[in-house]
Parts: C-alpha cells; structure tokens; sequence
C-alpha cells in the first residue's frame, strides 16, 4: 500500500502553520537561548527566495497520516482530534507517529489512528493548542 507523503510545519519563531514549505532540514546552528528555538527539531524555507537569502526559521514537522476523515479533512502528526474513542470514552486526542504507524493518544490510553480515522475531527495542533487534551468530548 502506497500514501502520499507530505508535509506541514509548525513555525515556532511565528507561530503558525505552514501549510507548504518549500524545504526544510535538520537544524543546524546551536540553540539561541530563546525556548521557540531551543525544542524545534527542524528548520524550514517558506520560499525560494528564503533560501538564496539564508533564512531559515525553526519549526516541527507534521506528516501527513496519508488519512482523511469522512468530511475529506486530511490528518496530520501533532493535530488535536476530536471523537477519539479510548478506553471506552470519547476525548480528545493527538496523532503521533510511533515506531510501527500512527497513533491516537490522549497521553493516558492510546490507540492505532487507521481504527477510527473516519469520525476524527481536526481541532488544533498541539504546539498551539495542548490544552484540547484535557477536555471530553461527551
């Protein structure tokens, strides 16, 4: 089975979402002292121009699942989810990617994201919005 494989950051500098970075790279320069850059992995290019200039912001990558919900809403890594059943209760959830696949995790209890996908509902990304994991949804 093949997906797309695509990709969104997050823009810890700015704090967005980039929905098409040009390119993006490890990080390659040591941390400034200011907390936006120090937990960024990575670094990206919002255009062409960005990199003839050598501007490289600090971000998280959020991979797409290569999953749609039913309403055609793409998911990706590090969204919040809404309709998350786990451990018998609808919560909130975040999608992580783990060593063999996507996961559902509501950092309590945790299932595999391909098991319900279709009723998930994207509310936020975590680098904005963590505090959605503590709410229920009833």
């Amino acid at each position: 089975m093949s997906r797309v494989i695509k990709f969104k950051v997050f823009d810890t500098f700015n704090d967005r979402i980039v929905n098409e970075p040009y390119c993006f790279k490890n990080r390659s320069y040591p941390p400034v002292g200011d907390d936006r850059f120090d937990e960024a992995p990575f670094e990206y290019a919002e255009d062409w121009q960005d990199v003839d200039d050598g501007v490289w912001r600090p971000c998280h990558l959020m991979q797409f699942t290569g999953l749609s919900n039913s309403d055609g809403e793409e998911l990706y890594e590090d969204q919040i989810v809404s309709n998350a059943l786990l451990h018998g209760q609808y919560c909130n959830a975040r999608i992580v990617y783990e060593l063999d696949g996507f996961i559902i995790t509501n950092g309590e209890h945790s299932a595999y994201l391909s098991s319900q996908y279709k009723k998930l509902k994207p509310i936020g990304n975590f680098w904005q919005h963590a505090e959605l994991l503590k709410a229920l949804v009833v």
